[in-house]
């Protein structure tokens, strides 16, 4: 074997084992460490009111994003997949994204309201001042984050990263089982 074809092999392989570890660390992102959701209250964008006491009972689907991130974009297909699929079951989804990525206006909802009119998006969107929230409530870092609480009010799921429908859905579909509820 020329060096020429082993230089050529061995990248090959560093490259394959480059892709193969981004990925299993994409999958070590999952943090399955039951702990209790922090206490939060929320605002859609139809001025409803979201508060996380109101939500226990059901399993809840939280999606930090933001429409500047495209992987966060690209997934919402799938997401809305997801909402199709558990429409008749007892599950929330909320989209939560910072507002500060929105110009402001004399409605604040404005510019959400026309971007979900061109972009649908099967979720709750509910923006929040900053992404502070994520973080310090729900140590979210990176957009896109998902988590699953549980019925009892627990994140039993937290996986950051695009998501596809059939992860997703395993994932709400062991919570539910888990849970019992139909």
């Amino acid at each position: 074997m020329s060096i020429r074809k082993f230089i050529s092999l061995l990248f090959l392989v560093i490259f394959n084992i480059f892709i193969l570890k981004s990925q299993v660390l994409r999958r070590e992102s999952l943090d399955l460490t039951k702990r209790k959701v922090p206490y939060f209250e929320l605002e859609d964008v139809n001025y409803g009111k979201i508060k996380q006491t109101d939500l226990i009972g059901k399993v809840v689907v939280l999606n930090f994003w933001g429409p500047n991130c495209s992987p966060c974009v690209e997934e919402i297909p799938e997401l809305n997949k997801v909402v199709r699929k558990f429409k008749s079951q007892n599950v929330r989804f909320i989209g939560i994204c910072p507002f500060n990525q929105w110009g402001k206006t004399m409605d604040k909802y404005k510019e959400f309201k026309e971007w979900l009119q061109k972009n649908e998006f099967l979720y709750t969107v509910c923006p929040v001042e900053d992404n502070k929230f994520w973080v310090e409530t729900f140590k979210a870092k990176i957009a896109p984050t998902h988590l699953i609480i549980d019925d009892s009010g627990y994140i039993v799921y937290k996986y950051s990263g695009k998501i596809s429908a059939n992860d997703l859905s395993i994932a709400i579909s062991k919570v539910l089982i888990n849970n019992n509820i139909k």
